[in-house]
C-alpha cells in the first residue's frame, strides 16, 4: 500500500510576516501507507496533526504517544520529534505547520506544560477549518498573509474551546470550590491553608488541579484576579493606587506596582493616565 496526497500546500511569508503575525508554512491530508515515518531533529515552526480514521504514534523528546481518530497532536519544531504510521491501521490525517512568535509559550498556554494530544469533540469543526485553510494556500492572494493570521486564530480559539469542554467535564468539586470561592473575594488573604480549607483538598493536590485544569498557579490565578479588580478600580474610582493596592489585597503598593507592571507592562500610574486619556 502506498500513501495517498489528497491536498499538498506550501506558503513564502512575505515580510507582512515580520509584524507579529502567525503563519502556516504547509499544510496537507495524507492518508498514509503502513509505518510511514518522519523523524526530524528540527523543524521551523510547529506541526499540527489531526487524526480522521486509523491511529499513529507521535514521539517527542523519546516519548511516544498513540493517536487515536478524533485526536490533535501538536508537535514542537524546537525538540526532535517523530511521527509514523500504524502497520496495521494506517492513519489518515490533515496537518499543517504554523510559525509565529513565542509559539512555545503559546503551545504550552494552549495543551499544558506536559500534554502533546487533544481530544476533538466536534470533529467537523476541525475538517471544515482544514477545508478552508486548503482553499485559501490553493488561490494565494495579497492578503494571504492576514487571512492566514486569522486563520491560525481561529485555529486556537477551536482548540481552546475543546480544552475549556474536557476540562469542564473532568473539572473536580474542590476546585471549583476553590475557584468559585476566590473569583467572589479575590480580596481576601487567601493563605494556603485558606485555600486547602475551601478546596477540601491539600496544597500539593490543589496545586496540581490548577496546573492541570487552569494552567496556572493558584498565586498566578489569584494575581490576575487582583489586577483585574485594580484596573476596574483605577477607571471607575478616584481612588488613589496606594488605597487600590491595599483594597485588592495586595501586601504593599510596592508589590502591587510590581506585580502590575511584569504582567500588563507598564507602571499602574502610566496606564491609568493612558486609559482615562488625560
Amino acid at each position: 500500500m502506498t500513501a495517498t496526497i489528497h491536498e499538498s500546500h506550501y506558503y513564502v511569508p512575505s515580510s507582512v510576516h515580520d509584524m507579529n503575525l502567525f503563519t502556516v508554512l504547509r499544510a496537507g491530508w495524507l492518508d498514509a501507507a503502513a509505518g510511514d515515518t518522519v523523524r526530524r531533529a528540527f523543524c521551523p515552526g510547529d506541526d499540527i496533526i489531526y487524526c480522521l480514521s486509523g491511529k499513529g504514534t507521535v514521539t517527542i523528546d523519546g516519548t511516544k504517544v498513540t493517536v487515536a481518530p478524533g485526536q490533535l497532536v501538536w508537535m514542537p519544531g524546537d525538540r526532535p520529534h517523530a511521527h509514523a504510521a500504524s502497520d496495521q491501521d494506517p492513519w489518515s490525517v490533515m496537518w499543517c505547520r504554523v510559525q509565529g512568535r513565542n509559539l512555545a509559550a503559546l503551545r504550552e498556554r494552549v495543551m499544558g506544560k506536559t500534554e502533546t494530544r487533544l481530544a476533538i469533540k466536534e470533529g467537523h469543526s476541525l475538517v471544515r477549518w482544514f477545508n478552508e485553510l486548503f482553499g485559501g494556500l490553493r488561490t494565494q492572494t495579497i492578503d494571504t498573509d492576514l487571512k492566514l493570521n486569522t486563520a491560525v486564530s481561529s485555529l486556537l480559539e477551536l482548540m481552546v474551546e475543546q480544552k475549556r469542554i474536557e476540562t469542564k467535564r473532568q473539572s473536580p468539586r474542590s476546585l471549583d470550590r476553590a475557584v468559585a470561592a476566590m473569583r467572589a473575594d479575590p480580596s481576601a488573604p487567601w493563605t494556603a491553608a485558606d485555600i486547602e480549607e475551601t478546596a477540601g483538598a491539600s496544597a500539593a493536590q490543589i496545586r496540581r488541579l490548577f496546573q492541570k485544569h487552569i494552567g496556572l498557579t493558584p498565586r498566578e490565578f489569584l494575581r490576575g484576579l487582583r489586577l483585574t479588580m485594580a484596573q476596574k478600580l483605577m477607571l471607575e474610582t478616584s481612588q488613589t493606587l496606594d488605597e487600590i493596592s491595599l483594597h485588592c489585597g495586595f501586601s504593599d503598593p510596592y508589590h502591587f506596582s510590581k506585580d502590575f507592571r511584569r504582567v500588563v507592562g507598564k507602571p499602574p500610574s502610566e496606564w491609568r493616565r493612558i486609559e482615562i486619556g488625560g
